[in-house]
């Protein structure tokens, strides 16, 4: 009686879309129980409920931008890695890099950052280039792309090389 409807995936029963209901998407078990939900606010955000309704990550469609309520993390696990080395000259690479302070076009907010491109040409490894095109022929098809956390092992490596020189000069 609530308009809704019911879709389960017979290739995987443990995952089933069970209910929506105005602009909720509920996901639960078999038993009916509601694990998780994603909301439309209707302001453009996406919203990823826990169980007890509480919001775990948003998702704002109109910016992209990405609110977690718990830390952002990636695998790091040596097994998943060859040909380890320290980074050499990373105080010159970070030398090398350019701070810049710009107001973003799509939302007008004052940030802080990097330009990829310029980055690029120091430490290609921080740089991706992504499609970022659409079917309306809006983006870009060459997006220049940071991994702002993969400067942490470059800044580590930096500092750990000004030490070095401090020591030094202490002597």
């Amino acid at each position: 009686g609530d308009g809704g409807f019911c879709f389960i995936d017979q290739s995987d029963p443990s995952i089933q879309i069970t209910s929506y209901v105005y602009n909720n998407l509920y996901l639960s078990n078999d038993g009916g129980n509601t694990f998780q939900s994603i909301t439309d606010d209707n302001s453009g955000r996406f919203i990823f409920r826990n169980s007890g309704g509480g919001e775990g990550l948003y998702i704002t469609a109109s910016n992209g931008a990405l609110v977690s309520s718990n830390n952002i993390t990636a695998y790091s696990d040596i097994r998943l890695k060859k040909d380890v080395k320290t980074i050499e000259n990373a105080l010159d690479k970070v030398c090398a890099l350019r701070g810049v302070e710009y107001t973003r076009i799509s939302n007008e907010e004052k940030e802080i950052g990097v330009i990829a491109q310029e980055v690029k040409e120091v430490v290609p490894e921080l740089v991706e280039i992504k499609d970022n095109s659409d079917s309306f022929g809006e983006g870009m098809a060459d997006a220049h792309i940071m991994k702002y956390q993969n400067t942490v092992g470059l800044l580590i490596e930096a500092i750990k090389e000004l030490k070095t020189e401090l020591n030094e000069l202490k002597g």
